[in-house]
C-alpha cells in the first residue's frame, strides 16, 4: 500500500472520528439532561449515564465506521477503555494546569482540555484500539 493511500485513509478516519465525537457528545449531553429533567437523577448519576452511553456509542461507531475494524470486540473494548482513561487523564491534567498554574478561566480551561483528549483518543484508537492489523 502506498504512502499516499495510507495518508488519505488517515485523513478520512480523522474526519469520521471528529463526526463521531461530535455526535457522541451531543447524545451524551442529551442523556444527561433527560436523566436530570425527566427522571430526577442527581448530577453524578445523570453524568454517569450520559458518559457510559457515550462511551458505548463511541466504541461502536468508531469501530464500525471511523476505523472499519474487524478484529475481536472484547479485546478492542478493553483497549478502548484503557485509551479513554489515558485520554481523560491528559484532559484533566491539562485542565488543572490551565486553571491552577496559568489562572485561565475554568470554562476556557475545560475547552482547552478537549484538545489533548481528542489527540490521545484518536491516536490510541487508530493505532492501538482499532489497528489495521487486528492481531493484537
Amino acid at each position: 500500500m502506498s504512502l499516499r493511500v495510507k495518508l488519505s485513509f488517515l485523513d478520512l478516519s480523522v474526519t469520521r472520528f471528529v463526526i463521531v465525537g461530535v455526535a457522541n457528545t451531543f447524545v451524551g449531553l442529551m442523556l444527561i439532561y433527560l436523566g436530570k429533567f425527566f427522571f430526577n437523577l442527581s448530577d453524578v448519576k445523570a453524568n454517569a449515564l450520559g458518559y457510559f452511553c457515550g462511551l458505548i456509542i463511541g466504541f461502536i461507531l468508531n469501530k464500525q465506521w471511523s476505523f472499519r475494524f474487524s478484529g475481536s470486540n472484547i479485546s478492542a473494548l478493553a483497549r478502548f477503555f484503557v485509551v479513554v482513561f489515558i485520554a481523560y487523564t491528559f484532559n484533566l491534567i491539562t485542565t488543572l494546569i490551565m486553571i491552577d498554574i496559568f489562572f485561565i478561566n475554568s470554562y476556557l480551561a475545560q475547552a482547552v482540555g478537549i484538545l489533548p483528549y481528542a489527540i490521545v483518543s484518536y491516536l490510541g484508537s487508530r493505532y492501538y484500539v482499532f489497528p489495521e492489523n487486528p492481531d493484537i
